[in-house]
């Protein structure tokens, strides 16, 4: 029942430029879009966190950061999973793959860790902070090197 389905995606993705392009071009747009934000929230925080005594204001919009960094998220699973239905044989037997995966799961925990420690920081919980720049440390690092992940997963043929 799901095997006839994959394959039917399998040829729309890979016999329609069209179709191929604006899944990929959501991929890197959920990539720009969420790890953008996440990238200079986490800038920002790692900046302030440690140094400041005034309370972290998040960029791009106050606490509705999040918000885009899940939207973006949510973008990049759909179109991943486009991609990943596209070409299933090959991107489940690859090792890189599944690194990707698990990173993209630490990225996402990580996310909630640093989620609380932010909310602890703004009721005043001091010790928070180094939680805070820890984790937002780790999305940085995290970011980059799923990106570098997915690139390297594309370009090894």
């Amino acid at each position: 029942m799901i095997a006839p389905l994959i394959e039917r995606w399998a040829r729309l993705y890979n016999d329609h430029k069209a179709v191929s392009d604006a899944v990929t071009f959501a991929h890197l747009a959920g990539i720009l879009v969420g790890g953008g934000v996440a990238v200079a929230s986490d800038r920002a925080a790692i900046q302030l966190a440690g140094t400041s005594d005034v309370p972290y204001v998040p960029p791009l919009g106050g606490r509705d950061v999040h918000r885009w960094v899940l939207v973006g998220l949510a973008v990049i699973t759909v179109s991943g999973l486009g991609m990943l239905f596209a070409d299933l044989h090959t991107y489940i037997t690859a090792p890189l793959f599944w690194v990707k995966m698990g990173l993209t799961l630490i990225l996402i925990g990580n996310g909630w860790v640093r989620m609380k420690a932010e909310e602890a920081v703004w009721a005043g919980v001091a010790a928070a902070r180094s939680r805070f720049r820890h984790t937002s440390v780790a999305s940085l690092v995290l970011w980059l090197v799923i990106l570098l992940a997915g690139v390297m997963l594309v370009t090894s043929d």
